[in-house]
This record gives C-alpha cells, sequence and structure tokens, in this order.
C-alpha cells in the first residue's frame, strides 16, 4: 500500500494551516469583504471559507471519525461577516494537526480520490448539476 509521507501530507496542508495563521494574527487580506487566500497564480486568489468547506468535505470522506465543527463554524461565521476568535482558530489548527496523523495512515489512492470527488462535487455544484449542501 503506498502511502504519503508525513511531509507530502503536511505540504498539502500548508496552505491551510497559512490561511488560519495569517486568520490568527489579523493578516487576512478580502476581496468584497470576504477573507481570501492567494492560490498559486500571483493575481489569484478563493475565498477562505469556500476553501474550508471543500478540505472539510475532503477530510470528512477520508475521516468520518474526526469532528470537523471547528471548521464548519469558522467557515460559517468568515461567510457571514462574524468576527473569529483566537480559540476558533486554535481549534482549527488542532484539527489539522489529528488530520495530519490520519491522513499518513491513509492509502494514496484513496486520498487522490476523495480529493478528485469532491472537486467533481464542486464544479457539478457551479454547473447547477448540485445542490449546495
Amino acid at each position: 500500500m503506498n502511502r504519503l509521507t508525513r511531509r507530502q501530507i503536511r505540504h498539502w496542508l500548508d496552505p491551510m494551516r497559512k490561511a488560519f495563521r495569517e486568520m490568527r494574527e489579523g493578516e487576512v487580506d478580502a476581496i468584497q469583504g470576504y477573507a481570501v487566500t492567494r492560490l498559486d497564480a500571483p493575481d489569484e486568489y478563493a475565498r477562505i471559507d469556500w476553501a474550508i468547506n471543500g478540505f472539510a468535505a475532503v477530510i470528512e470522506r477520508l475521516a468520518p471519525d474526526l469532528d470537523t465543527k471547528p471548521l464548519h463554524k469558522v467557515s460559517k461565521r468568515l461567510a457571514n461577516g462574524i468576527s473569529l476568535t483566537v480559540a476558533d482558530i486554535d481549534r482549527c489548527l488542532a484539527l489539522l494537526a489529528s488530520a495530519e496523523t490520519l491522513l499518513i495512515r491513509i492509502p494514496r489512492s484513496k486520498i487522490r480520490d476523495a480529493v478528485l470527488l469532491e472537486q467533481i462535487a464542486i464544479e457539478a455544484e457551479r454547473a447547477g448539476l448540485l445542490e449546495a449542501a
């Protein structure tokens, strides 16, 4: 069974950790009032609440016993323009640490499939073929 290394999992989780750390420090970019994070291209951004929702969905597919409520709470607060507390963000960072430990035990193919399935669901929703969760 081919698994990802801890280093590879950390690299995969780094953008989400970076977004939470920026929120914790109060250094978040915003576009039209929504917190955003920079994507790979220098002028591309994604709403952090949407990124959190996608990430939570993947984690829920891979580790259904992991409590993702902290992610959903922060996402909902960001979407509604409600201030976050440091404790909210710290719970999310702790969840990422727990997820990291779980993810190194899951076969690479299962992780890849979960990510692909979520990307397909997002695109189907965008195309109007699925209702938003």
